[in-house]
């Protein structure tokens, strides 16, 4: 077989390896994806996730400190993706968060009162207000939110990497990766640099195992009911997307630790008693699918990315979690800089700051 020479090789094609791997090819360098095909049995987080993009998050409304960034980095990069390929991806829409308690009342009111955080609240409704149905006893606010179509994003990216053949569908098998003389050497494949978006499971790789990354398992359902709701998005600890004509994405439930990825008949039935929480006659419901998947989370919300300690040629790019159609346009941008540039990155994000952490506390 021909050798062949390439600056990066990627491994996944979740949303971390897609996006990285679209700024570097945007940069005119060489890339190649590593990554089988998804299937239904594990089609990977990223393609399973609601893609919420949420301005405030949480009981207490939280706004992340650089949050004018990263919608600054989401809107362009996926925006040059759609015109590129003249799809729609990413689109504005009300977030309605039905209010839980008197303390969630509280926190929204504070944060009503901050200048920060005023073009991300919309409005706000009295107890009942919100009609249709819906159980909203404390009331309700409307967030300025988006949605990221994940899976179809995912797709037509993967068809432009195949299309252009930047793409091996195969699983990475670790033990054939070589450090020789500065570079990568994986069968035929000579690559400056790689690397790894393998969510969670970069729990077993033998140069990132230390990684700061905790997988929680998330089960979402694709429903059908005959009931018109309000546009946008219904949150209310579980979410309810809509997609049109009467369907909707129920999600997502959360457990730690867990990196099974296949459905369970005790997950559906735990959305399915949460979609009856919503309402206070709840509509009958028909299950069209039933997905599952393992997010690669962080416990500080930051991604963990940069070179390895030892190896600079190596690197990693993970721990989006629930966040990550917020987070990864603006950290794959900063990764491609800290690649391509040595510009520093953020010490809550950089994997070197996490590998010496580690090292100390174990000292």
């Amino acid at each position: 077989m021909r050798l062949e020479h390439v600056d990066n090789l990627i491994i996944g094609q979740g949303l971390a390896g897609s996006l990285l791997a679209w700024e570097l090819i945007r940069r005119k360098r060489r890339v190649l994806v590593v990554d089988p095909p998804p299937g239904p049995a594990d089609p990977g987080a990223s393609r399973v996730a609601g893609g919420i993009v949420s301005p405030l998050t949480g009981r207490r409304f939280t706004k992340p400190a650089e949050l004018e960034s990263l919608i600054g980095s989401a809107v362009d990069l996926y925006g040059e993706i759609e015109e590129a390929f003249r799809l729609i991806v990413y689109q504005e829409c009300p977030i309605w968060r039905l209010l839980g308690d008197d303390l969630e009342w509280a926190k929204l009111n504070k944060r009503r009162e901050d200048p920060a955080y005023e073009p991300y609240i919309g409005e706000v409704q009295a107890a009942g207000a919100m009609g249709h149905g819906l159980a909203d006893p404390k009331g309700s606010v409307c967030l300025h939110g988006a949605r990221l179509d994940l899976a179809r994003l995912l797709d037509r990216l993967r068809q432009f990497f195949q299309d252009t053949a930047r793409l091996m569908e195969e699983p990475l098998d670790h033990n054939a990766l070589e450090l020789r003389e500065g570079m990568v050497h994986y069968r035929h494949i000579r690559a400056r640099q790689v690397t790894f978006c393998e969510g969670f499971r970069v729990l077993g790789n033998p140069w990132f195992h230390w990684a700061p990354v905790r997988p929680s398992k998330g089960e979402i359902l694709t429903i059908g009911i005959r009931r018109e709701l309000p546009e946008g998005i219904i949150n209310a600890g579980k979410w309810l997307i809509p997609l049109g004509e009467g369907r909707y994405r129920l999600g997502a439930t959360y457990e730690r630790d867990n990196r099974d990825p296949g459905p369970t008949e005790a997950g559906r039935r735990t959305l399915l008693e949460a979609f009856s929480r919503l309402f206070l006659d709840p509509p009958e419901v028909t299950v069209l699918d039933h997905q599952a998947g393992v997010r690669p989370g962080k416990t500080d919300h930051y991604p963990v990315l940069g070179r390895h300690p030892d190896h600079p040629q190596l690197a990693i790019f993970n721990g989006l979690g629930s966040r990550g159609s917020l987070l990864a346009p603006h950290y794959a941008r900063l990764l491609a800089d800290h690649l391509e540039k040595g510009t520093p990155l953020p010490q809550a994000a950089d994997a070197r700051y996490w590998h010496d952490k580690g090292n100390a506390v174990n000292s």
